[in-house]
């Protein structure tokens, strides 16, 4: 609008007063851009009313939603009622929350249209319209139809980067029950958790380690009374040496006597080999003679001859058998000087010197045995040493790790007392109890509590899937408590189409008001 239609001198003061407040109203909201103005929105903001048009599964679905509490959506399996869900999703996160079938068979788009109202009246509509390529651009308008400014950071400000399903987080394991309650705390432990892996396999092997050492050192054996060195057999050694360098002395000497003995003995009976040989020269000679004295004459030359033969052997004889007996006289002194300067030719005995190296030697094995079984359980010790300073480290990385849960859920207690971890930081405890055993009014109120006081916006809507896992009392508490928290809860389930519990059915991809029962008369 101009300044010249504010001035319009043909204006009714009267008419003219609410277009001054509209147009100022337009300027005040083109100042305060999406975010800002969703901030300033009075509480409790509720989303209305959600229409879905040729979205997946639906075709036509418009819902009403109470402003507190438990909305239920009924149907039969595949008919549409997780479509209408993820409608509701992408009507306020946007793209982020289309599938990759966003559009509805033998359709050109699908639409989804909301309304928001905050407690002040201020409304506001939200309109998507959905193309199978997934865009999705939304367009929120006031409801004097003006647009927002950035409509989708309106959006964000209003619901927060949580969607949480309460049945999820009810349902979830342990572990995974603690991990969302560690991401809800704003808890990063990643870097804690992974070096107490490290540290705990490192410590593992090292575990190992040291109980194999142990094993080893227990299997040693081990001697009572043995000294912890060895003796060293120097001088049972060098006796040994002694005893056997003078045994083979002296089989050496007595060898050599031997050998003089037995030449003594060829000497003493060489007189009478020579006496032998010229007893019997003679004799054939005497013999001869007798032959040569018949012959008497003849041989009387002969005869002369032979004597004067054996006169010359006969004095030769005499002269070597003197020769003899000399050399026999020599070496008998010889063999007598021997025997004097060789002294005790005894051998030495070493049975003794052998049976004590042996005992020596048993007793170092056994020195060497128990010195072993020492450096083994030495080893094992400085293991186990090693294993402690793991464990303190780890005991450490545990005692950060609860001191940070321990800080964050003291924050937390202000809206959920009851709720903490066990000793280990592992377990979700409500009370005395387990988280998973606790009160289902408590877990529910739990996980709802949990959707809009972290990362969540002013918008409270929680969206729940699979719905028919909870009975009528089940689904009657958690619209007592959605009404105490101020929480709107749209929540899908497989059920026929005249259940009572449910506000609509959705069949066939069309949303329409469950059959109601007869009562009999």
């Amino acid at each position: 609008m101009s300044n010249e239609d504010l001035t319009d001198p043909f204006a009714d003061p009267i008419e003219t007063a609410p277009v001054v407040a509209k147009t100022l109203q337009k300027a005040s909201n083109t100042i305060r851009k999406g975010e800002s103005e969703a901030q300033a929105l009075v509480p409790p903001i509720v989303l209305t009313d959600i229409d879905v048009t040729n979205f997946m599964g639906v075709q036509r679905a418009t819902v009403k939603i109470p402003e507190l509490g438990l909305c239920t959506i009924g149907g039969k399996n595949n008919n549409g009622k997780s479509s209408f869900l993820m409608g509701a999703k992408v009507l306020i996160g946007g793209k982020s929350y289309v599938p990759e079938t966003p559009v509805h068979i033998g359709e050109g788009f699908g639409s989804l249209v909301g309304t928001i109202k905050d407690g002040s009246g201020q409304v506001y509509t939200i309109t998507r319209q959905v193309k199978k390529d997934r865009s999705c651009d939304a367009v929120v308008t006031r409801l004097d139809g003006s647009p927002v400014d950035r409509s989708q950071e309106f959006l964000n400000a209003l619901a927060g980067p949580n969607w949480r399903n309460p049945l999820a987080f009810m349902d979830a394991d342990e572990d995974v029950l603690a991990k969302m309650v560690k991401e809800w705390l704003g808890l990063d432990l990643t870097e804690l958790d992974r070096n107490e892996k490290v540290l705990f396999e490192g410590r593992t092997l090292i575990g190992r380690e040291r109980d194999r050492l142990r094993g080893l050192a227990e299997k040693l054996p081990f001697y009572e009374g043995a000294t912890t060195e060895e003796k060293t057999p120097t001088e049972l050694t060098e006796e040994w040496n002694a005893a056997v360098a003078h045994n083979t002395e002296v089989a050496a000497k007595s060898e050599k006597l031997r050998q003089a003995n037995v030449r003594l003995a060829e000497l003493k009976s060489a007189p009478n080999s020579i006496r032998q040989i010229a007893d019997d020269e003679v004799g054939r000679l005497e013999a001869e003679n007798v032959s040569i004295v018949a012959q008497i004459k003849a041989l009387q030359n002969k005869m002369e001859a032979n004597k004067e033969s054996i006169t010359a052997i006969s004095s030769k004889c005499v002269a070597d058998c003197t020769d003899a007996d000399a050399a026999v006289t020599a070496f008998e002194a010889k063999i007598k000087m021997a025997t004097e300067q060789y002294g005790d030719l005894t051998p030495k005995p070493t049975e003794d010197i052998a049976k004590r190296m042996t005992e020596a030697e048993e007793e170092n094995a056994k020195v060497r045995a128990n010195n072993a079984r020492r450096q083994a359980f030495d080893d094992y010790k400085a293991k186990d040493a090693e294993y402690d300073e793991e464990t303190v480290k780890i005991e450490d990385i545990r005692s950060e790790r609860k001191r940070q849960i321990a800080t964050a859920m003291n924050k937390a207690a202000k809206v959920l007392p009851e709720l903490h971890f066990d000793d280990d930081g592992n377990r979700l405890m409500w009370g005395e109890l387990p988280f998973k055993v606790a009160a289902e009014s408590d877990r529910i109120r739990a996980a709802i509590i949990m959707s809009f006081t972290h990362g969540a916006g002013s918008l409270k809507l929680c969206l729940v899937d699979g719905g028919e896992a909870m009975d009528e009392d089940s689904l009657a508490l958690l619209d007592e408590i959605g009404k105490e928290l101020g929480v709107q809860i749209l929540l899908v389930r497989v059920s026929k189409e005249d259940a009572p519990e449910c506000r609509y059915i959705i069949s066939k991809g069309v949303a329409i008001t469950p059959k109601k029962k007869e009562v009999a008369k």
